[in-house]
């Protein structure tokens, strides 16, 4: 088959526009000698929660794959082209030789299956081809029809190929991969949502890319976007997921008690300076770490007067200052 660009196109009339309804659609014996492409199949977005509640306490989850290097790895549906699906609209232009067959030339939409309903032809199911292939899927039934037929496609609307951004992000929902895209772009379209510390750092912010075999792939936000690791392509059907960032939990006697932004290194100290400090009635003597079910108890008026050297958190970990007595 053969192409043409998306210039000097002519429009439609609503007349010329075939979009059958698949319940009427006849079947075709006649057509049964064509090798038929792949039906494409559209999965549910869904991200699954549970998964990445998982992965932050176990990184060797059976269905994890953890990212190494930097450079994207590209699927094979994108080196090939955009694939077509159900929704997408395409412009096909036939000729016999020099004649133009006007009343198969038309603007079509592919069906649920992936099928378009061409004028005395009948039912072709292009779903999961590229442009080029589809052009030579149909050249190839038209000869039943045509005398050395010459097919031109042009591809009008991308709605097949999808991935879903959800998450920290200003603007969630799906995005049409109408190109080789990356985590990147993805997160660029939708907006990035990133999270600041009290001290105007970046919070730690984790990635999940959900694939359609349930791999789940863990990035780094801030390597993901100063050294692009794991910047990988999109494919259809993936969900991108954006964790709001990692947390410790201050409560008790401190002025602005809840979550502050996770950072690695941070101690007690630190994550009492961002709750505000401790109120007049604290006790500092009595101050708790709970981590995994443990309790682990600080004497923090040593570490302030510097009879004691400052202790490390662990993202998750939940500070607990208890009220004076006197």
């Amino acid at each position: 088959g053969t192409f043409t660009s998306t210039q000097n196109v002519e429009k439609l009339t609503p007349s010329k526009v075939f979009l059958p309804d698949d319940e009427t659609i006849p079947s075709v014996p006649y057509l049964l000698n064509i090798p038929k492409p792949p039906a494409q199949n559209l999965p549910t977005p869904k991200f699954d929660p549970s998964k990445a509640e998982m992965l932050s306490k176990d990184p060797t989850y059976s269905n994890t794959v953890q990212t190494t290097g930097n450079k994207p790895t590209q699927p094979a549906a994108s080196k090939d082209g955009y694939r077509l699906g159900a929704g997408d609209s395409i412009y096909i232009k036939i000729w016999s030789g020099d004649h133009l067959e006007s009343e198969m030339s038309g603007e079509y939409m592919l069906l649920n299956n992936g099928a378009i309903e061409l004028p005395i032809v009948g039912r072709l199911l292009i779903g999961g081809l590229n442009e080029k292939a589809a052009t030579e899927y149909l050249s190839q039934a038209l000869n039943n029809y045509i005398i050395n037929p010459i097919v031109h496609i042009n591809i009008q609307g991308y709605n097949s190929q999808k991935a879903h951004v959800l998450g920290a992000v200003n603007s969630p929902g799906p995005i049409v991969i109408d190109q080789p895209m990356t985590i990147l772009t993805a997160l660029s379209k939708a907006s990035l949502n990133r999270t600041k510390r009290h001290d105007g750092a970046w919070a730690a912010q984790k990635v999940y890319l959900q694939r359609k075999n349930d791999d789940v792939l863990v990035f780094d936000l801030e390597a993901l976007l100063q050294r692009g690791e794991g910047n990988v392509f999109l494919e259809h059907g993936d969900i991108i997921y954006v964790a709001d960032g990692a947390y410790v939990y201050v409560n008790g006697k401190v002025e602005k008690p809840g979550g502050v932004p996770f950072r690695d290194g941070m101690t007690i100290t630190d994550a009492l300076s961002h709750a505000g400090g401790h109120t007049n009635t604290a006790n500092l003597k009595e101050v708790y770490i709970l981590r995994n079910g443990k309790r682990i108890r600080i004497n923090v008026k040593k570490i302030f007067q510097a009879k004691a050297p400052d202790v490390s958190l662990k993202e998750g970990d939940r500070l607990f200052v208890e009220e004076s007595m006197w």
